[in-house]
């Protein structure tokens, strides 16, 4: 008799397009020992990336892009401006 399989496989990509991305930049991060609610932001910050460009390729995002999505955040979300400094770097 085999054993039977009781873990479901995982089909859904939580944070979609961003997730490569997010896992280099928390590694990063956690290589530069930086605090766990540090690191948990980072994650919020994927999740809001996500939800706002849904299924836009990441490397496709143009600058314009990335300047409307802080000014989105800067409106609805009360996400400091210094946060998202080290996070989106908008090559000129």
């Amino acid at each position: 008799m085999s054993r039977i399989k009781t873990r479901r496989e995982r089909t859904e990509n939580k944070f979609g397009n961003f997730e490569k991305i997010k896992q280099i930049v928390i590694d990063e991060k956690e290589l530069q020992n930086l605090s766990y609610n540090t690191i948990i932001n980072y994650n919020k910050v994927f999740t809001s990336l996500n939800d706002y460009f849904k299924d836009t390729d990441p490397i496709a995002i143009t600058e314009l892009q990335a300047k409307d999505y802080i000014r989105y955040l800067n409106l609805n979300c009360n996400y400091k401006l210094a946060t998202l400094t080290n996070l989106v770097h908008i090559e000129s």
